[in-house]
C-alpha cells in the first residue's frame, strides 16, 4: 500500500501560548500524524504520545523555530493541544497519513541543524530505500 495523504487541520496562526488542534478528519488507529510547528519565541512541550523529528531556527535573529514532530495514531481523542512556555506567535499544522510503515519510525530521514546558515534545499525527485516510509 502507498502512502497516501488522509486530511489535516490547523490551530493558532496569532499570538497566544497553547494551540489545540483538531484531529484530523477520518484519522484511524496505525495512520502516522505529523505537525509542523512554528513560533517565535518560548519552547513547545508536545502533547502525550508525539516525538520531535527536528528542530531548526529558520532566520538570523533568532526569532522564528519550525519544528516537525510525529506520532502513530492510537485510540486518539478529538484534538491535540501542543503548549507553548510563552505568548508569542504560533501556528501549527497536523496531518495524518495511511499506508505508512506499521512499526517502528515511520521516516527514513530527517533534516539536520544548520548551524545558524540559511539554505534552501530543493530535491527534483526523492526516493526511499525502505518501502512506505517518508523522508
Amino acid at each position: 500500500m502507498a502512502i497516501a495523504y488522509r486530511a489535516g487541520n490547523t490551530g493558532g496562526n496569532s499570538s497566544g501560548t497553547d494551540v489545540t488542534v483538531t484531529k484530523p478528519t477520518g484519522t484511524v488507529d496505525g495512520d502516522i500524524l505529523v505537525a509542523v510547528t512554528y513560533r517565535e519565541a518560548g519552547t513547545w512541550t508536545l502533547p502525550s504520545g508525539w516525538a520531535w523529528i527536528g528542530s531548526e531556527q529558520v532566520n538570523n535573529t533568532a526569532n522564528a523555530w519550525v519544528g516537525i514532530a510525529w506520532k502513530r495514531a492510537s485510540s486518539e481523542g478529538a484534538s491535540y493541544v501542543f503548549q507553548l512556555s510563552a505568548s508569542t506567535w504560533r501556528s501549527i499544522a497536523v496531518a495524518a497519513y495511511s499506508g505508512c510503515l506499521a512499526s517502528g519510525t515511520p521516516y527514513e530521514t530527517s533534516f539536520a541543524a544548520n548551524s545558524g546558515s540559511l539554505n534552501t534545499v530543493s530535491a527534483a525527485t526523492i526516493t526511499t530505500t525502505v518501502a512506505n516510509t517518508m523522508c
